[in-house]
């Protein structure tokens, strides 16, 4: 064999084996996203594990997540035990699947009635409450005495009262599932946010008030962010500026 035939043999070689790890991640990454979102077991794994669930590793875990999804935004299926049984899932599974796939934005307002397992839609009064409570929530990462001295006091109530109405509100939007990624601590009325808990895994991150307006954001501790509701900077405990 002459050496272009066995340059040409060993190119072809190495384009082969280069093109199908480049197909593979590809596959991977198809298989990793829903509409755009990635998701993947191991967040899931995380996100269970926030809320006191240790799931196992499950080799079918993509195709179970796309059939929930398929059933709920294409089928239009709101029976969770019909969910549950198409997608190879328990009961208890489906349900967490489901608010994963609620927490990461890809499905809508739906009330998780875990007592009939059905999905229902969202109430306008649930609505309304949502869409009161959202700015504070997502984002700004607010505590409940933070959020009563921030929203409108049309009543002129107390304070002690305001926060009281804050708590139950969220706590029954809470129950029927309708806030993603948060728990409330019923002892001390403390909200645990599970963006920032993972932020804290992972090393390098603070929660810091903004001097501003007083929300809680996330930030490197030798970094800066703007503020996720009042846009003010914020710097981390180490940052320093370059003279």
């Amino acid at each position: 064999m002459d050496k272009i035939a066995f340059f040409v043999l060993y190119i072809s070689f190495f384009l082969g084996i280069f093109g199908s790890v480049i197909l593979d991640k590809i596959k991977k990454y198809r298989n990793n996203n829903i509409n755009g979102k990635h998701v993947n077991e191991e967040s899931y794994q995380n996100y269970a594990k926030f809320y006191g669930n240790i799931v196992p590793s499950d080799n079918n875990f993509n195709n179970k997540l796309r059939i929930i999804y398929k059933l709920i935004t294409n089928d239009g299926e709101k029976n969770i035990k019909k969910i549950a049984s198409n997608s190879d899932c328990t009961l208890e599974e489906c349900v967490l699947k489901i608010r994963y796939l609620k927490n990461k934005r890809l499905l809508g307002d739906y009330y998780v009635d875990t007592n009939n397992f059905k999905l229902l839609p969202c109430s306008l009064e649930d609505q309304k409450l949502l869409d009161k409570y959202k700015p504070y929530i997502y984002g700004s990462h607010l505590q409940i005495n933070e959020i009563a001295n921030m929203i409108p006091n049309k009543g002129y109530k107390d304070i002690n009262e305001l926060r009281n109405e804050v708590y139950n509100e969220l706590v029954n939007l809470d129950k029927k599932g309708l806030i993603n990624g948060i728990k409330i601590d019923d002892v001390d009325r403390n909200i645990i946010y599970y963006t920032i808990e993972k932020r804290k895994d992972n090393g390098g991150y603070e929660s810091v008030h903004c001097p501003n307006c007083g929300a809680i954001n996330d930030v490197l501790v030798n970094g800066k962010v703007r503020c996720g509701y009042c846009k003010t900077i914020i710097k981390g405990s180490e940052y320093e500026e370059n003279i």
